[in-house]
């Protein structure tokens, strides 16, 4: 059993990396639809998530405002039970965070800056730039809020942008940055513009090499003796 969790901010275009993952690898996809099929499963009338579905894009928002903690032990369900189901791409829903303790599990985090986002929602939907953003931050505050309050989990750490400093990434490219750790928290891998499958499973699974490989937690790890 192999799980790929894939999370983004608002319009980094998740849902479809997501899929072409699935199709590439002949997973299975779950998606909002999947996962509102698993809810209905367990009592939830079709008539509520109709419901919710009418009033604004996202059925998982709007179930988490109107029910939080029915929310929170039905997401717990349907996200294990798909984990056993064999394998698998899962998109969001906390999946990440609680299927981290799971080694079978790879986890992907996608982030575009505001103005990629805005000029990718402004192409594909034909929104006006004003609304777009709007949208965009009214998203990400939804997904925060989210967040701290089903994890404890702060998405707005200032301490991620330092991370990503480090690692030397450009948050200014326009070009896809990924970075990849392994289970051990080492990095082991580091790549600018596409990649494809095959060299992400690759790098996901290597362990680094040295009597003391850097890893998220210390990356500036060093084998030099200690300055006195």
């Amino acid at each position: 059993m192999s799980l790929i969790t894939i999370t983004q901010n608002y319009g980094a275009e998740g849902q479809e990396v997501a899929r072409q993952v699935a199709e590439t690898l002949g997973w299975k996809l779950f998606d909002d639809h999947r996962l509102q099929e698993l809810i209905q499963q367990r009592g939830i009338a079709p008539e509520e998530v109709k419901k919710l579905d009418e009033k604004a894009p996202g059925y998982w928002d709007l179930f988490f405002k109107s029910r939080p903690h029915v929310f929170l032990n039905v997401l717990e369900s349907v996200i294990y039970e798909v984990a056993q189901a064999g394998d698998g791409v899962i998109i969001g829903h906390g999946s990440q965070v609680l299927l981290r303790s799971f080694d079978c599990a790879f986890h992907v985090r996608l982030l575009a800056s505001e103005k990629r986002r805005i000029d990718e929602l402004s192409a594909r939907r034909g929104m006006s730039r004003e609304a777009a953003l709007r949208l965009i931050r009214k998203r990400d505050h939804e997904q925060a809020g989210f967040f701290k309050f089903a994890f404890q989990i702060d998405m707005d750490d200032p301490a991620e942008v330092g991370f990503l400093t480090q690692m030397k990434v450009n948050l200014a490219s326009t070009e896809p940055v990924t970075l990849v750790v392994n289970a051990q928290g080492q990095m082991t891998g580091t790549y600018s513009g596409a990649m494809d499958v095959a060299s992400l499973v690759q790098a996901a699974t290597k362990k680094a090499g040295g009597c003391c490989p850097k890893t998220v937690q210390n990356p500036n790890a060093s084998c030099a003796p200690p300055k006195k």
